[in-house]
């Protein structure tokens, strides 16, 4: 268990050039890999059942991985070793969470860890700006979008161990929640408020006193942008060069991206081959880049099939979590309830950080499907346990 609780803490850390690297291992992989063995050995001696049978996420990551390699392999496209290993990530965290989080303390702790790893991010974010004077500190992440999309995702997680929990694991959920909110809008990425109006819409709407929850979370939204140096909300009211460069930038890569979509609407263009022929596809664009849209980059590169799998993981996720939501209201669990929401939430997040950015690399994306996968087997084991008469 400690390897997997190393894991969930590492999960910020993933790219830190600080952290011991063994050749091409670093230090998260290490500890996935520790934990995956621990899952493994786990499931032989403990002899739980997991209940594979009902994690619908797990099962279509499953597939979407599988055809990626089929598809590689049949249409001669080479399979970037980076994808490989994005995929074979995902699937081992989603895995080893459904094995290890069996219980409602697992659960707990996990939240805990989860928080505690991304307060440290966020302490990162400021460093950026404050020691270093960058303008759209990325902090761990190395990128302002890809920071606020994390931080978006995991917010609705620690307002949850905030209102489950008691004594220190609350104050660190209630410090995590005003850290994050901050470090989201010092980021200055404009996808990352978005995602973090409809984090606050979205929760103020599923809690009793709507109206003074999300004065609360609006009220420390409005004393961050009072506080600090510049926020978000600047590049949306007074935009720079560099901002409208920005978006001219991005409006031009999902021109080429659909036109890679129009020509291989199908196989795609091969995974990894995003960057390399976007100037074929777009003579205005003279440097490799991202497509800045995950889903515009995965339908270029697999093709609209694989971007309707891709989807399917995260409706199957929100429509899991939202139906544990309603289970658990019924039962009257404020736990659990608390928790389902968040993921829920959480997802909504992620679905919006995507028309901005790359998400399916995101190492908190897939967090937020494997505590899917957890509230699943948590939820059976429940329903098992206590059968309706």
């Amino acid at each position: 268990m400690i390897f997997y609780y190393l894991l969930l803490f590492l999960l910020p850390f993933w790219q830190w050039t600080r952290l011991p690297a063994y050749g091409t291992w670093t230090t998260t992989k290490v500890a996935g890999a520790l934990a995956l063995a621990a899952a493994i050995a786990a499931v032989v001696v403990r002899r739980k059942p997991l209940f594979v049978s009902r994690l619908l996420p797990l099962w279509l990551m499953g597939a979407y991985f599988l055809l990626s390699c089929l598809m590689a392999l049949f249409t001669g496209f080479f399979f970037a070793q980076d994808g490989l290993m994005f995929q074979v990530s995902a699937l081992v965290l989603v895995s080893v969470s459904a094995v290890f989080v069996d219980t409602k303390d697992r659960l707990l702790r996990s939240l805990v860890i989860i928080a505690a790893s991304m307060l440290v991010a966020s302490v990162f974010v400021y460093t950026g700006r404050f020691r270093y004077g960058a303008l759209r500190p990325g902090g761990l992440f190395g990128d302002a979008n890809y920071y606020s999309m994390a931080a978006c995702a995991t917010l609705p997680l620690a307002l949850a161990l905030a209102r489950i929990s008691k004594g220190l694991p609350r104050w660190l959920g209630l410090v995590t929640v005003v850290s994050l909110i901050a470090s989201i809008l010092l980021s200055a990425s404009r996808s990352g408020f978005l995602s973090l109006a409809v984090v606050a819409a979205y929760y103020a709407f599923h809690q009793k006193r709507r109206l003074l929850t999300f004065s609360g979370l609006a009220a420390a939204a409005v004393l961050a942008v009072m506080l600090l140096p510049s926020t978000s909300l600047d590049r949306f009211f007074n935009p720079d060069s560099g901002t409208d460069l920005s978006t001219q930038a991005r409006v031009e890569i999902w021109s080429a991206a659909q036109k890679m979509i129009r020509d291989h609407p199908f196989t795609g263009i091969g995974q990894g081959h995003f960057r390399s022929q976007l100037n074929d596809y777009n003579p205005n664009l003279l440097k490799e880049q991202i497509a800045h849209n995950a889903y515009l980059g995965i339908a270029a590169e697999f093709g609209l099939p694989m971007l309707l799998l891709f989807l399917s993981i995260f409706a199957a996720s929100w429509f899991s979590a939202q139906s544990i939501r309603h289970f658990y209201e019924r039962e009257q669990d404020a736990f659990f309830r608390e928790i389902a929401l968040a993921v829920e939430i959480g997802i909504t997040s992620i679905c919006i950080s995507g028309a901005f950015i790359s998400t399916e690399t995101g190492r908190q994306t897939w967090l937020l499907v494997a505590l899917t996968a957890v509230m699943i087997r948590l939820q059976t084991m429940d329903a098992l346990s206590h059968p309706v008469d």
